[in-house]
C-alpha cells in the first residue's frame, strides 16, 4: 500500500521513502539503461559538452591500516551512510551493483539511483565509478578513489561529471550546485572518521 511518504515527482519524494518502496525502485532500476549516453566520461580528460566536472582531494592519514579502513568503508557503502545518506540495494560495491541513495531534507527527500560501472583494485589504489540511472536528479558519473603512496600517505579523490536531469533537475540546479560540494565534503569527513579509527 502506497503511503504519502512514498509519493514522488521524479527523484523528489514527499517524505522518507519506505523500505518496501526503495526495494521496488531498485528492482525497477536494475532493468533500466544508464541515464546518459557517454559511459566512462568521468575518466576522460575533458567532460562531454554540457557536463560539469568537479574534482576534489583530501589527505586522510598515513599507513596501510588507514588505506584498508577507507577501502572497506567505500566497498560496503559505509562512507555514504556515514555521510548521512540512506543506501538501499546491493550491499557491496561490485560491477553491476545498483543502489538508491536517499538524502533527506526537513521536508521531503531526494532519491538517486546509480549502477556501479567499474571497480579498480591495485596494491596502492582502490576506486569505483558509478553512473546515474533514470531515477536521479542528475545525469553523469562519480568516481571515488583512495591511494597510498610510497611514504604511506593516504589520499582520497572524488570526481563528478554531471548535469541536471529533467525539469525537476533543471529547476533544482542552483540548489544542486550548493548541495553537491557539501555532500562531497561529508564523504571526505566519513573517510577521515574511518581513518581515525584504524
Amino acid at each position: 500500500m502506497t503511503t504519502i511518504r512514498d509519493v514522488h515527482v521524479g527523484a523528489v519524494w514527499l517524505g522518507a521513502p519506505s523500505a518496501a518502496a526503495l526495494a521496488e525502485l531498485v528492482a525497477e532500476q536494475r532493468r533500466k539503461p544508464l541515464a546518459y549516453p557517454s559511459a566512462g566520461m568521468v575518466r576522460a580528460p575533458v567532460p562531454p559538452t554540457g557536463f560539469r566536472r568537479d574534482e576534489r582531494t583530501r589527505e586522510l592519514g598515513v599507513g596501510r591500516p588507514v588505506f584498508e579502513a577507507v577501502v572497506a568503508g567505500l566497498r560496503s557503502w559505509d562512507v555514504h551512510r556515514l555521510a548521512g545518506l540512506e543506501v538501499a540495494g546491493d550491499p557491496e560495491v561490485a560491477p553491476g551493483a545498483v543502489v538508491a541513495s536517499v538524502l533527506r531534507f526537513p521536508v521531503g527527500s531526494v532519491v538517486a539511483t546509480c549502477r556501479v560501472l567499474a571497480v579498480d583494485v591495485a596494491h596502492d589504489r582502490w576506486a569505483f565509478t558509478y553512473g546515474t540511472l533514470p531515477h536521479h536528479p542528475e545525469r553523469g558519473e562519480e568516481l571515488f578513489e583512495v591511494r597510498i603512496d610510497a611514504d604511506g600517505q593516504v589520499v582520497a579523490r572524488i570526481v563528478a561529471c554531471w548535469h541536471p536531469a529533467g525539469v525537476i533537475g533543471w529547476l533544482g540546479s542552483p540548489i544542486a550546485r550548493r548541495v553537491q560540494p557539501r555532500v562531497t565534503e561529508r564523504y571526505f569527513d566519513a573517510m577521515a572518521h574511518l581513518a581515525s579509527r584504524s
